[in-house]
């Protein structure tokens, strides 16, 4: 009875997280055909099925090692938790940003090669909506890791309450006369508060310090994302006007992120584990 009334417990508060960000999702579908019709209503479609085709990559990651985040915790080996949940949030959103980003520098090209005409806000939803997504990803270890912990009744209420701020946010924004834009910077607002709350809940739940995440995982994180956006804007090699030039773009800047994953993003040990395997591979 007692194992049953807990299972229950986790399913009804794991339900209220996932009705916070449907909720979140379509209400806002609902507002901008309200306010600007079933025209930006596309854009937002098409760029939602950008970010589905995209956001796989980093996700399908997390499939592997959610199992063993759990796995450690209940094993009470919290120092490997840690590790790896750290760990799993940096190597996740560079998964998702190396093939994000070079959507977001040729997205105006890619689209009118899959959609020829499209309708007008796609590019910039398409732009908004993946650094939402690059938000959320790095934060997905740690929620496996509160689930882990069955304890989610108050990160539930706070993290799902949060999200589903963006709604009454974002009416008040069109309501008052805000460009269409601004409902989607609002939600990447949120989505660092949300951020934010998740780490604090982890540590609390866990104890699990927060400095290697703040000292390690952020700084290498921000580093990686603003030199790449630099090196690749000086370069010069966006807005792909064939597909030849689309396909070196790409070259280019797959190039770039992955010398500055290798060098800035991933620790010492990470890289002697990379250069072991491709020395391995050749033998």
């Amino acid at each position: 009875r007692v194992l049953f009334c807990d299972m229950t417990k986790f399913a009804v508060w794991s339900l209220w997280g996932n009705l916070s960000v449907s909720l979140s999702s379509y209400g806002l579908n609902i507002l901008l055909n309200m306010f600007f019709g079933p025209v930006v209503n596309a854009a937002r479609g098409i760029a939602y099925q950008v970010q589905t085709a995209i956001t796989s990559f980093g996700y399908n990651f997390l499939v592997a090692v959610n199992p063993q985040i759990i796995k450690s915790y209940a094993q009470e080996d919290y120092d490997y938790m840690g590790t790896l949940v750290f760990r799993a949030s940096r190597l996740a959103f560079f998964l998702l940003f190396v093939v994000a980003l070079p959507i977001i520098f040729n997205r105006e090209y890619i689209l009118s090669l899959w959609l020829g005409e499209y309708p007008k806000y796609t590019s910039a939803f398409v732009l908004l909506i993946l650094i939402d997504s690059l938000v959320n990803i790095q934060t997905a270890p740690i929620q496996t890791a509160i689930n882990a912990t069955g304890r989610i009744k108050y990160y539930q209420i706070i993290v799902g309450g949060i999200l589903l701020a963006n709604l009454p946010v974002a009416y008040l924004l069109l309501r008052f006369g805000a460009s269409v834009y601004l409902p989607f910077v609002a939600s990447i607002v949120l989505s660092l508060i949300a951020m934010i709350v998740r780490l604090f809940i982890f540590r609390r739940q866990t104890g699990i310090s927060l400095n290697k995440y703040f000292m390690s995982v952020l700084p290498r994180i921000i580093l990686v994302a603003v030199l790449s956006y630099l090196i690749i804007q000086f370069i010069g090699v966006v807005n792909a006007l064939s597909f030849s030039s689309l396909m070196l773009n790409i070259l280019v800047t797959l190039i770039v992120i992955l010398f500055l994953v290798f060098f800035v993003g991933l620790e010492r040990e990470e890289r002697k584990w990379v250069v072991s395997k491709i020395t391995y591979r050749r033998k």
